[in-house]
């Protein structure tokens, strides 16, 4: 639409030989409305006018640049262009915005989520237009909001940072669907899960000059600024996976985990000494995604042994069925090499522990087959569902994949075979992926593990960042099982199996243990 009225600009434009011969831009926008007046056309008269409006803002002229805006909004509500409504309700909140009228900009930054909210233009869009045409506007509506609420306290401030949380959570879902292409059944509204009043919720927020904090405790929100820029936080952070994935003695990695523990979480000790929360939950933002939190190190200590740390795309992922006891577990692994990829010869004691804890049908190799796979989990029954085996999360969704024996199993594959049981009175509560790779400093690659869970239909993932092909990994798998059956919740879980190897000597580096995250349903 917008592309129309650029190109009815250049067909007004007479021939030139140089750009200086050109007519000025808010020129030719006023000629683009003029002719889009003579066409039968609300469409291309909206583009006009938002144009012309963009054109005013950038010259200074904001009554003007108010009043065509508002005319493209108008028009676009009255015929229903909603995917180019909520441009043009952008583009009058950051008017309304350069006009120095923040409580307006607010009502129009409101309006422009709620059109996209209703539209698919955020799970549709390619993955650069998410980031030019969507996730601009939520930052600068997060922006807005935070400027309003800072400073404030009372049911005012409260209400706000709800709703601020409320957005959060749409756009951490517009994000997880946009992945996926919009191939992903996952909830559109924000419906806060019951039993986690002592779970302290923390949603991190970067902006070009600061962290922000957003977190949930029980029925309070609070509001943390901290001084650092997103390009020093994401240097940090890639410097920590790269350091603690390269698994090189000592402890190089260390002072990057500090400063990221004295971005993060030191500037939480009194909420967290007042709460005294059971579980950390994150629900992570850009290269935060891509690093284990457990290691967060105060200089002491690693934050996994102070906390039961969990990550979630979003709370609205998780649901609000009660968490049932383990009954039974489908385990599936590869052992030998297979379709080129080299074998893992410790998974054959990892799917034995895990069938000494649990009643199991175990299919290794050549029995672990896709078409096995999804027999047994349509008979249902299943709690859990183990794969140790090779898996692959690539910035592109269609090129991620987990190894079978037969074939590889790609994510549309993985949500057809296990989204027979999504809306059973038994779901898949935890499906356990024990040999992920995603690639160091990849977000994309990161948010595609962090939703494997809602594409696969399960409430919850164990999953790791990286591969450990080695004797530590079945450890911790056993200990993982052992800590369920004793009916610890899963992330308490995968804490007691993280703190087992962290306290052994030879797998007491983070390359060991810190790889594996829960996501989703902690509980």
């Amino acid at each position: 639409m917008l592309l129309a009225v650029v190109q009815l600009r250049r067909e007004l434009a007479p021939a030139a030989e140089s750009a200086s011969q050109q007519p000025p831009a808010l020129e030719l926008a006023t000629a683009a409305l003029e002719l889009a007046e003579t066409v039968d056309d609300p469409a291309l008269l909206a583009a006009a006018h938002g144009e012309l409006g963009a054109e005013h803002a950038a010259a200074g002229n904001l009554d003007a640049a108010l009043e065509h805006t508002r005319r493209a909004v108008l028009i676009a509500q009255e015929v229903g262009l909603g995917e180019h409504q909520y441009r043009f309700e952008w583009q009058l909140g950051r008017v309304l915005r350069q006009a120095k009228r923040p409580d307006d900009a607010l009502l129009a930054y409101e309006s422009a989520v709620a059109t996209l909210d209703r539209t698919t233009l955020a799970a549709a869009t390619s993955r650069r237009g998410f980031r030019r045409d969507v996730l601009p506007l939520y930052e600068e509506y997060a922006d807005l909001m935070l400027a309003a609420t800072r400073g404030r306290t009372g049911s005012d401030a409260t209400a706000s940072l709800r709703t601020l949380q409320r957005n959060l959570e749409q756009l951490h879902i517009a994000e997880v669907r946009n992945y996926f292409e919009n191939q992903c059944s996952v909830p559109i509204v924000f419906d806060r899960p019951p039993d986690i009043d002592r779970a302290v919720v923390i949603y991190p927020m970067l902006f070009a000059d600061r962290l922000e904090l957003l977190v949930s405790s029980g029925d309070d929100l609070t509001q943390i600024t901290t001084p650092v820029s997103d390009a020093e936080l994401t240097s940090i952070a890639r410097l920590l996976r790269d350091a603690i994935e390269r698994g090189d003695s000592g402890s190089a990695y260390l002072p990057h985990a500090q400063r990221l523990y004295a971005w993060l979480i030191e500037p939480l000790h009194d909420l967290l000494d007042r709460v005294d929360p059971s579980t950390l939950v994150f629900v992570p933002d850009g290269p935060l995604r891509t690093i284990p939190l457990a290691v967060l190190h105060d200089g002491d200590h690693f934050l996994i042994e102070d906390y039961v740390v969990a990550t979630t795309p979003g709370l609205s992922l998780i649901g609000t069925v009660n968490v049932e006891p383990v009954s039974r577990v489908l385990v599936n692994g590869i052992v030998a090499p297979t379709r080129g990829f080299a074998g893992l010869p410790f998974v054959a004691e990892e799917l034995r522990s895990v069938a000494r804890t649990f009643p199991s049908r175990v299919y290794v190799d050549d029995e672990f087959v896709t078409a096995t796979l999804e027999r047994e989990i349509v008979a249902g029954g299943y709690s859990v569902v183990h794969m140790a085996t090779h898996a692959q999360f690539e910035s592109d969704y269609r090129r991620s994949f987990l190894l079978a024996h037969d074939d590889v199993i790609t994510m549309d594959q993985l949500e057809d075979v296990m989204g027979s049981q999504r809306f059973t009175d038994r779901p898949v509560d935890l499906l356990v992926l024990s040999a992920c790779q995603t690639a160091a400093g990849d977000e994309r690659a990161a948010l595609g593990l962090a939703g494997v869970a809602v594409k696969a239909g399960a409430r919850s993932a164990l999953a790791s960042l990286w591969s450990v092909n080695d004797e530590s990994t079945a450890r911790l798998i056993e200990e993982f099982y052992r800590q369920l059956a004793a009916e610890s919740g899963k992330a308490a879980a995968l804490r007691g199996a993280q703190l087992l190897l962290l306290n052994d000597e030879r797998y007491a580096h983070p390359v060991y243990w810190a790889p594996f995250l829960m996501i989703g349903d902690w509980r």
